[in-house]
Order: C-alpha cells, then sequence, then structure tokens
C-alpha cells in the first residue's frame, strides 16, 4: 500500500511539474510573441515558429496575415492562461480592440508548432 502511495506521489509531481514547466515555457514564448507583434517585427515572430509552420505558410504570407490582424484588432495588451487542452496551452489574449483565445504548443526544439487563433468564448464555470 505504501509503495502505490509513494508511485501515486511521485506520479502527480512528474504531472504538476509538467504542466508548470509547459506554462511557463507558452508563457515565454507569448511574452516574445507580444514583444515582436507590438514592434511589428513579424519576421521576428516568424522565426520562434518551428519547421512544420515553416513548410505550411511561408514568411511573407506569415507577415501579411500579422499585418492583416494587428490592423484588425490592434496592440496586444496582455495575455492570461485558462487552461490546458491535452498539451495544448489555451490563452485568452486582450488586444486593444478585441479578445480572441489562442491554442499554443511548442515542440521538442523549443519551437512554437502550434499557434491557432480562436473567437474569444468567456468562460463562465468559475473553474481557472
Amino acid at each position: 500500500m505504501k509503495l502505490r502511495l509513494t508511485f501515486f506521489a511521485i506520479a502527480l509531481l512528474y504531472t504538476i511539474n509538467g504542466f508548470s514547466q509547459g506554462k511557463s515555457l507558452y508563457d515565454y514564448f507569448l511574452t516574445r510573441y507580444q514583444h515582436y507583434y507590438n514592434e511589428g517585427r513579424f519576421d521576428s515572430v516568424y522565426y520562434i515558429m518551428s519547421d512544420r509552420i515553416h513548410s505550411l505558410m511561408p514568411e511573407a504570407k506569415c507577415i501579411e496575415m500579422l499585418t492583416a490582424l494587428r490592423k484588425e484588432t490592434g496592440f496586444l495588451n496582455g495575455f492570461e492562461y485558462s487552461h490546458h487542452e491535452n498539451t495544448m496551452g489555451i490563452y485568452t489574449l486582450s488586444f486593444e480592440k478585441k479578445k480572441l483565445m489562442l491554442k499554443i504548443m511548442v515542440d521538442e526544439h523549443k519551437k512554437i508548432n502550434i499557434f491557432n487563433f480562436m473567437p474569444y468564448i468567456a468562460d463562465t464555470s468559475g473553474k481557472k
């Protein structure tokens, strides 16, 4: 019985540690994104994306999309962690003109591998 409890405690610690490392890594990338985005350094945003994203979208298309996003939403004022969904972090991004949700995932090379904007949906559950 003690062995089971010890194993469970160790597994729980690894899960919590992995979660906090993932969240802090996502926070790190979102802080960089916010800085580059607000300065209009969209080429730098592209640089922190993974090879997978590079293969799906050329740099010129990324810059075009980010330019359009900034025109529509304004500057990024801040972001707040919402929850995890599988291996992705879900965040609320507060822009000058609107809020958006973001799914983010970082690959094993410490590059952003998933970066999907979604319409903002307020959390009415009271959970965080």
